[in-house]
């Protein structure tokens, strides 16, 4: 089977005649009341062009070189990347670390002054004399 090829011809008949279409829509009198509900007698109607045949009047209209004056505005909003929340705690984090790490050789000082006695070894010569003499005896 062939495939229809249709001419140069044809498509320019469709382009003036949808370009025509697209003229007389735009010419419609309130036709941006015609695309939104309306609200009548406290009930709500459809638009009178469904958003469809309204995407598609839109479409041809953009491509017939005209610009469609129903055009919502794009609001511009940028939402920085979240992240991990390691990544965005990072530098906090490492400025506690760098405070903390000057303040260790005070710390280390007073953990080594602070900290209790062992108490000896089990089977060990410090032990064994303890427990012959008491724990009380005098040290050298």
């Amino acid at each position: 089977q062939k495939q229809k090829t249709r001419s140069r011809a044809f498509f320019t008949k469709m382009a003036a005649s949808v370009a025509q279409r697209v003229v007389r829509a735009l010419d419609i009198p309130n036709l941006a009341e015609k695309l939104k509900p309306q609200l009548v007698n406290g009930v709500w109607h459809g638009p009178k062009y469904p958003a469809r045949a309204a995407a598609r009047l839109r479409k041809e209209t953009l491509l017939a070189g005209e610009v469609w004056p129903f055009e919502k505005a794009k609001k511009e909003v940028f939402n920085p990347p979240k992240g991990h929340k390691w990544e965005r705690e990072r530098h906090a984090r490492l400025a506690k670390i760098a405070k903390n790490m000057e303040e260790m050789p005070k710390r280390i000082a007073e953990y080594r002054k602070n900290k209790p006695k062992r108490p000896p070894k089990r089977g060990s010569v410090q032990w064994a004399l303890d427990l012959i003499y008491g724990k009380d005896r005098p040290r050298k």
